[in-house]
């Protein structure tokens, strides 16, 4: 066994250890190997096979483990060829409304995005109140925010189809990482210029649960961000489900 073999071994049977199921230690150790660098962008991880016998696990669980890292950005699988450590091209940048700050309180976790869907929707609700019920249509686009690979929010972004309808034929993997705001602004001119929030605690439905890995019953935060351009003209609306966590969001 190599020593790369040696040391995610060792790191996996630590963490089931401490008493995590085997799903979430194999996800664990391979997480550790990336963050203490062992793994680095681009290097290949070690075949599912392998993985089975170093770990005793399931071929199935592997498989499970690999895709949902995978999902969440971290790794990406190429048919025929295996599995590699992505780049972290996901990460948010200036982000505006998910500012979670780390133990000290004196800085931002970084916070990955990752596009679910983009696609134009007659559905009503708070967004078409606030966006203007004349809209026929909303772009209605919906992300995973993975806070610091902690804990994963689920986040939906809608926009009037009048102006903004182009944005459901973009390709999702331009909208990983991005902020909305800057590609309104870059792609169409228009600008966020007021900001309002609304919170409340609330429990999550069982789509919402499943999507960020919380238990039947979770009670969590609801965050509503209503974005004004010039003018105080209606913009934007989201709504985005916060899980129970240790992390302080800073509000402003």
């Amino acid at each position: 066994m190599s020593s790369t073999g040696e040391l995610f071994t060792r790191l996996f049977d630590q963490q089931t250890t401490s008493g995590a199921p085997k799903y979430f230690a194999l996800r664990g150790a391979i997480l550790k190997m990336i963050e203490q660098k062992h793994w680095q962008v681009g290097d290949k991880l070690p075949p599912e096979q392998a993985m089975t016998k170093l770990t005793g696990i399931s071929l199935g669980t592997v498989q499970k483990a690999l895709g949902s890292l995978a999902d969440d950005g971290l790794l990406f699988r190429e048919q025929g060829r295996g599995t590699f450590v992505a780049s972290p091209e996901m990460q948010l940048r200036d982000p505006w409304h998910f500012r979670f700050l780390n133990e000290a309180g004196d800085a931002l976790l970084p916070v990955y995005t990752r596009a679910l869907s983009c696609e134009l929707t007659a559905d009503t609700g708070p967004w078409s109140s606030f966006l203007g019920e004349d809209q026929d249509e909303f772009v209605r686009i919906t992300r995973l925010l993975d806070v610091n690979r902690e804990f994963r929010c689920y986040n939906l972004f809608y926009l009037g189809a009048r102006l903004f309808g182009p944005l459901a034929k973009k390709s999702l993997a331009k909208l990983h990482g991005r902020n909305i705001k800057h590609i309104l602004a870059d792609e169409f001119g228009v600008e966020t210029r007021h900001v309002t929030h609304r919170l409340r605690a609330g429990r999550f439905d069982a789509k919402i649960r499943e999507i960020i890995n919380c238990p039947r019953g979770t009670t969590g935060l609801i965050l509503e961000i209503y974005g004004q351009t010039h003018r105080r003209k209606p913009l934007y609306f989201q709504r985005t489900f916060i899980p129970p966590s240790e992390r302080w969001l800073a509000a402003s």
